[in-house]
């Protein structure tokens, strides 16, 4: 493992995007240090992550939990950089998902700071960016209103997370420098069994258990772009001090009901596909027509309105998957 300040952290190494972040980052030539929960699983993890990556040397695991102060200290012992990604998706039972969020994410910031680490990227969400105002696309100005009725507990968790890491960051002027990535409906190839939430949504469509696809749509972005992203944040300080939104375009389906053989009550198994809407482009901020034979998913950050700073170009490359 490299020294002197030439180690990037990933918190949450088990989950989904870490793993895709923690690839990019070996195949950059970076040492990682990854944290679990659970050091059992460090051999699995290891694995599933060596069938995407090479330079698996430069990899180690620590014991860090989000509720808990011991484990990061060490952590962050030799860090430049950290990617916080580690956050609660499902409930736990027991466990109060809001708090262990923020709290989480504030106790890795305060050991961040006090080990000198440069710079953090934390994984938020574009739930956490919801404008209220539907005749226009969101971008990185807008902030959702935790107050709103109806706002679920993953969308406060993920919104009050990334609030306490823009307080932290005006409290603490001379570093770390923080940005934050803000991604839509993650989608893109596994890593071993490694799956995600929003990945359980397709598959519940592919298998059939899915009786009948609602009327529903997502801002797509691709796991591997998604990981592109935080590394160009993080390689970059002119990238830091900003929200991050990624996502490409809205893709939607129209109501599908349960579909009946022969006239009797028997519900099909295989679920019906629907063609997409028009949706708005994030990237574009114009209508772009999506059917269901070219959906496109482009990996994309939104530009907004807003200043960008000028001479921060971030390397993503335009991405179209077609069947």
């Amino acid at each position: 493992m490299a020294n002197d300040k030439d180690v990037t952290l990933v918190t949450g190494g088990s989950g989904y995007v870490a793993g895709w972040i923690i690839a990019r980052l070996l195949g950059e030539g970076s040492a990682v240090r990854a944290t679990l929960r659970d050091m059992a699983r460090a051999d699995a993890v290891r694995a599933d992550i060596a069938s995407v990556a090479r330079d698996m040397a430069l990899l180690e695991f620590v014991a860090a939990d989000l509720l808990a102060d011991g484990g990061w200290e060490a952590a962050m012992q030799g860090v430049r950089r950290v990617a916080h990604v580690a956050s609660p998706v499902m409930a736990r039972r027991g466990v109060d998902t809001i708090a262990t969020a923020v709290d989480g994410t504030q106790r890795m910031l305060r050991a961040a700071a006090r080990a000198g680490v440069e710079r953090i990227v934390l994984t938020s969400s574009a739930a956490a960016a919801r404008s209220g105002d539907l005749s226009r696309p969101a971008d990185e100005t807008d902030w959702t209103d935790v107050k709103a009725p109806g706002v679920d507990t993953y969308t406060l968790s993920k919104t009050l997370a990334e609030r306490a890491a823009w307080d932290f960051a005006s409290a603490h002027p001379d570093g770390p420098q923080i940005a934050t990535v803000l991604p839509g409906f993650v989608q893109g190839p596994l890593i071993g069994r490694n799956a995600s939430e929003s990945l359980g949504v397709v598959g519940q469509m592919l298998t059939g258990k899915m009786p009948a696809v609602p009327r529903l749509g997502f801002s797509m972005i691709d796991v591997c772009d998604l990981a592109d992203l935080h590394l160009s944040v993080l390689n970059d300080p002119k990238g830091m001090g900003e929200r991050w939104i990624a996502s490409a375009d809205f893709c939607g389906s129209q109501m599908s009901p349960p579909s009946y053989a022969n006239g009797s009550a028997r519900r099909r198994r295989k679920s019906r596909r629907a063609p997409c809407r028009i949706g708005w482009s994030a990237s574009s901020h114009s209508p772009t027509p999506i059917c269901d034979r070219c959906c496109p998913i482009s990996a994309n950050v939104a530009r907004s309105p807003r200043r960008r700073p000028a001479a921060f170009l971030i390397g993503i490359r335009e991405r179209h998957v077609r069947p």
